[in-house]
């Protein structure tokens, strides 16, 4: 009964959405009240407790996720309103004609890239919408940036499912980080040539597919150690998305036809790197408060701290946010920096954050819900009991 009890908030989530096709708000509000009552009158949860440690899990839900998620589609939002995304677009368009090497640098490549500094369904929407304009299938282009969102997804928007983890259960971040390459490492083969054979099936282009998916998962996979082992969670998948679009731009460069090789892009670097500055400068700032820079980080992570501590359980849990390295913080200001250069207006840039935020208000009922009610699950035993069965 005890485990029957347990269960229930999982399973009713899943019935509310899969079956009842309820929204994510409502489904999550609902859940959670249910799972008060089972904490309350199943587990024998005090009200205090249960306050607290809904209160705590709303604040996990809030930093790092939500603020992650909220400056991760607004720097999206403002390549729209400044128009850069049309000048990604054409210049993945006139890279090669290949669509074999379109599909990859979409997807793994640009879908990665967008994974790792946004999450949030970008990675899925926005690649699919470029390869729907340069002729692909509507299907066809949902199915393979799904399919190339299954690997950069690990590490999400600049490493928080690795970095709430690492914090949940006290892991090491850099030693958590590394094992997820590993764990990941037969995939980033795999996924590249599953790619493109979907897109060239043909028996002949075979050898040409095995390849490019030999020396995109050499690259991504070296890269993504590396920057683990000595960097953390919040640069591997970036990096190597990086890398990764710059063999495959090269490849594709390298096999073009003579026609290709001849024909000249109207695109200016000027103007190329102007429409990559907010990411560009996400990145930047990404790496220069990471682990490869301790002294730096050391100084940035005791300045300007958020701490809450919270009675949970006879115990005291601890929340603390260092708003310098957060990686909240270093979106908003690379994407807002960014903008500017692009030639934004702050009037502009604010009245679009606004407008984001109006955009994910059921997102942040939804998180915060959900995380709140995991929460009361593991600080009532519900979790406890779910896995020693």
């Amino acid at each position: 009964m005890t485990l029957i009890l347990a269960i229930i908030p999982v399973l009713l989530l899943i019935i509310l959405m899969a079956f009842f096709k309820m929204s994510g708000d409502k489904s999550s509000i609902i859940s959670l009240v249910v799972t008060m009552l089972i904490a309350l009158f199943g587990f024998a949860f005090s009200v205090d407790n249960l306050f607290y440690s809904f209160l705590y899990g709303a604040l996990k839900a809030v930093s790092p996720i939500l603020i992650i998620i909220l400056m991760a589609i607004f720097s999206y939002n403002v390549l729209l309103k400044t128009e850069k995304m049309e000048i990604i677009k054409q210049q993945f368009a006139s890279i090669s004609t290949d669509k074999s090497i379109q599909v990859l640098l979409l997807t793994w490549g640009f879908g990665g890239l967008l994974e790792a500094m946004a999450g949030f369904g970008t990675a899925v929407a926005i690649p699919a919408a470029i390869l729907i304009s340069l002729g692909f299938k509507p299907i066809f282009s949902a199915t393979v940036s799904l399919i190339a969102n299954s690997v950069a997804t690990a590490f999400g928007a600049i490493g928080t499912p690795v970095l709430v983890l690492a914090k949940e259960t006290n892991l090491d971040v850099l030693n958590l980080s590394t094992n997820v390459v590993l764990q990941l490492s037969v995939l980033m083969f795999l996924i590249p040539l599953v790619l493109l054979f979907l897109t060239d099936p043909k028996l002949k282009s075979l050898p040409k597919n095995l390849f490019l998916a030999l020396l995109v998962g050499s690259v991504s996979l070296a890269s993504q150690y590396l920057a683990a082992r000595y960097m953390g969670a919040e640069s591997p998948a970036i990096i190597g998305s990086i890398l990764s679009i710059i063999v495959i731009v090269l490849y594709g460069k390298l096999t073009a036809s003579k026609e290709e090789k001849a024909r000249k892009s109207s695109l200016k670097t000027k103007d190329i790197l102007n429409a990559w500055s907010i990411y560009l400068l996400i990145l930047f700032l990404i790496i220069l408060t990471s682990p490869l820079f301790p002294g730096l980080r050391h100084t940035l992570e005791n300045n300007w701290i958020t701490r809450i501590s919270l009675p949970v359980n006879a115990s005291t849990v601890n929340y603390t946010i260092s708003w310098l390295t957060h990686a909240g913080v270093l979106l908003f200001v690379g994407t807002f920096i960014g903008g500017l250069i692009q030639g934004a207006k702050v009037k502009d840039l604010f009245i679009v954050l606004w407008n984001t935020v109006k955009q994910l208000k059921k997102t942040f009922v939804t998180v915060i819900c959900l995380v709140g009610l995991s929460t009361i699950m593991d600080a009532s035993g519900m979790i406890a009991v779910i896995a020693t069965a």
